[in-house]
């Protein structure tokens, strides 16, 4: 589609673990070895043709009761990224990693609620 509509912005929504890009930056055994589809599409079209923007959470449940109980959020550990955007004291707030923080090893809990440290600019553009 993108390649008969070059001019066309489309936007792909999903888990951040299917759309993000170099997954195996990140302090995991098992995403080392993970290719994302978010990687194949930035190497499809360019790095600067496709932004790839994840969610966090610091609180709150996650799950759905189709597949099983709602579960708490974990609250984030000291020195993650959602715990220093909570202690912002804003509701919602936008951090571009691939303007503010290309390459700086953050830790967060974006994949799986679990907490994950690699340079996060590398994985996903902003949050």
């Amino acid at each position: 589609y993108l390649r008969q509509h070059p001019r066309e912005k489309v936007i792909c929504w999903g888990a951040l673990p299917h759309f993000a890009n170099k997954a195996e930056a990140l302090e995991n055994d098992e995403l080392r070895q993970y290719r994302p589809m978010g990687r194949a599409v930035k190497a499809a079209l360019g790095e600067d043709a496709v932004y790839v923007l994840g969610t966090l959470s610091g609180g709150g449940t996650h799950g759905f009761g189709y597949w099983g109980k709602h579960k708490p959020v974990p609250p984030p550990a000291s020195g993650t990224l959602e715990a220093d955007l909570l202690a912002q004291g804003q509701d919602y707030s936008f951090v571009s990693l691939k303007h503010d923080a290309p390459g700086r090893a953050l830790t967060t809990y974006a994949f799986e609620y679990k907490p994950l440290t690699g340079p996060l600019s590398e994985v996903v553009d902003g949050f």
